[in-house]
């Protein structure tokens, strides 16, 4: 009876003692995560700011644009705008150049033109146009006349025209050199009656016509035209024949009175 007494004491007290080492140990591991964890915590590095403001150079001066009342940073380092137009109304212009006559295959046809023009607005205008003409046999003619003895007989050249012409401006653009200069520029079509004059005979002519003004400044510009001529001329042999000749020209124009520049 008391040696089973014993043995249950002992084993009692084996229970405690492994109890308490259990605990023991888990408080002795518990204490070391947390160690651990402190440890970590300190070693963490502390997050760096990210500058997000570009750098100001005070330096260089920005550009900016004012746009009603607000300012708007300008993204390039220069910006160049040109404003530059012709204006035609209640002017007057002048231009004068030269002239051909390319659809006369058997004459080599050349000469000069002179315009004067007055514009009653941006639109509509009226003109004075006068052409000399000039005409050498070509080389197919001079061929046909000596190498196979053919004469032409009912031939007639043009050498000159005087008529006035009503002109309306349909259309306005701009050309823009590799971005550095803008020419604005127009085109225009063009009515009128006029006297023409051939080596045989004069009479009335109708000619329509089409072309381009090219714009230097506000009181100049390159004009290029092409006209057509309706008329009955004499030839030689085949009494009164319709006759359509094709002019093309270039001249230079300048106009008054003259006007500043704007860009």
């Amino acid at each position: 009876m008391l040696l089973n007494k014993l043995r249950i004491q002992v084993l009692i007290g084996f229970v405690f003692f492994y109890s308490s080492y259990s605990l023991a140990q888990d408080i002795e591991e518990d204490q070391e995560i947390q160690g651990v964890e402190i440890e970590l915590e300190k070693n963490i590095p502390s997050p760096t700011s990210i500058d997000s403001v570009m750098p100001h150079n005070p330096g260089k001066k920005q550009n900016t644009l004012v746009i009603e009342g607000d300012t708007v940073q300008n993204q390039f380092q220069s910006v160049v705008i040109q404003k530059n137009y012709m204006p035609k109304t209640d002017r007057f212009g002048l231009s004068g150049g030269v002239t051909l006559f390319p659809s006369d295959v058997f004459f080599k046809t050349f000469g000069a033109q002179i315009r004067g023009s007055y514009y009653l607005n941006e639109t509509w205008g009226a003109e004075i146009s006068g052409i000399l003409l000039s005409s050498t046999k070509s080389t197919e003619l001079q061929d046909l006349e000596s190498k196979q003895g053919v004469t032409a007989h009912n031939l007639a050249t043009l050498k000159n025209y005087l008529g006035v012409n009503l002109y309306f401006s349909s259309m306005y653009g701009k050309y823009a050199l590799n971005d550095r200069k803008i020419f604005p520029f127009e085109i225009y079509q063009t009515v009128g009656l006029g006297q023409v004059a051939t080596d045989k005979s004069s009479g009335t002519a109708f000619s329509l016509g089409m072309g381009q003004v090219l714009s230097l400044s506000r009181n100049d510009a390159l004009r290029f035209d092409l006209s057509v001529l309706f008329y009955q001329t004499e030839t030689v042999s085949a009494g009164q024949q319709a006759a359509t000749s094709l002019l093309v020209s270039l001249s230079y124009s300048s106009f008054f009175p003259t006007v500043g520049k704007r860009w």
